[in-house]
């Protein structure tokens, strides 16, 4: 499954999942949209940083990282990352 989809700019539903190495990712600036469980299940990740660019974040795409402790993403876009992601995950989101 590719990761990231350059025609549409999103990275594809279910990408990363259940990845058992991976441990942080930057979401590329030219992606827009993260689909549904992009990142579920991945146990080591720790940290994400998505950048002021993204539009929309799928469901359930941090479901099951046990490891994760933040959600970085540019002070001042809190608010709008915030309404997309789970509640679950609103807690661990960090501005920087």
């Amino acid at each position: 499954m590719k990761e990231f989809s350059d025609s549409q700019n999103m990275m594809e539903a279910g990408a990363f999942s259940f990845n058992n190495e991976l441990e942080e990712k930057i979401i590329p600036q030219e992606v827009t949209r993260i689909e549904d469980m992009a990142f579920e299940g991945c146990p080591k990740l720790s940290h994400a940083y998505l950048l002021p660019s993204m539009d929309h974040i799928g469901s359930n795409v941090f479901d099951r990282c046990g490891a994760l402790k933040a959600i970085f993403v540019e002070q001042g876009e809190e608010e709008k990352i915030k309404r997309e992601l789970s509640p679950g995950m609103q807690g661990k989101l960090m501005a920087v």
